[in-house]
């Protein structure tokens, strides 16, 4: 496994989210690409924070923050140049159709739960920017390692139906 160099803003976010009792992780394109030596192609990140304390912490902390869409935990931060993309911990339900948005989201306290909600094993990495511990719930490393694209749901089919994305 790639050790990540994270932004010092990035790892000064992280004491911030520490100091309000969340642990910040960064996922998806951020862990993927450091197993392949590319930089990250987006700066996305997560925790148990709701939109609403993500956007007192950052008003605490003079960090510019937009409410993106707060009806599914995302909120954007800016640091020095920087924009990372925060989403609170969810699950999420989806209609017939294959539209983007789903339809019903609530949020929750597991990164489980939030990984099995995302498309494939290799954007479902978790890393904590303070331990660089890595969590792993659908065995995205190994199917790196293999080389493998395989969606987190036991049937691709409800995935790839769900979000047309």
């Amino acid at each position: 496994m790639t050790e990540i160099q994270f932004p010092p803003e990035l790892t000064k976010l992280a004491r911030l989210f520490q100091d309000a009792g969340a642990a910040l992780h960064a996922v998806g394109g951020l862990p993927r690409n450091a197993q392949f030596d590319l930089p990250p192609s987006d700066m996305d990140i997560c925790s148990v924070l709701r939109p609403d304390a993500v956007e007192s912490l950052c008003k605490e902390n003079d960090i510019k923050c937009i409410q993106k869409a707060p009806q599914f935990g995302t909120s954007e931060l800016h640091m020095n140049g920087l924009k990372f993309e925060h989403t609170t911990f969810r699950g999420d339900a989806y209609g017939p159709g294959g539209t983007h948005r789903p339809e019903a989201v609530y949020f929750s306290e597991s990164i489980e739960e939030d990984a099995f909600r995302r498309d494939f094993t290799c954007n479902a990495l978790y890393v904590n920017i303070l331990t660089g511990e890595m969590h792993d719930p659908t065995g995205g490393l190994k199917d790196i390692e293999a080389r493998l694209v395989r969606s987190t749901s036991k049937d691709p089919a409800v995935i790839l139906q769900d979000d047309g994305l």
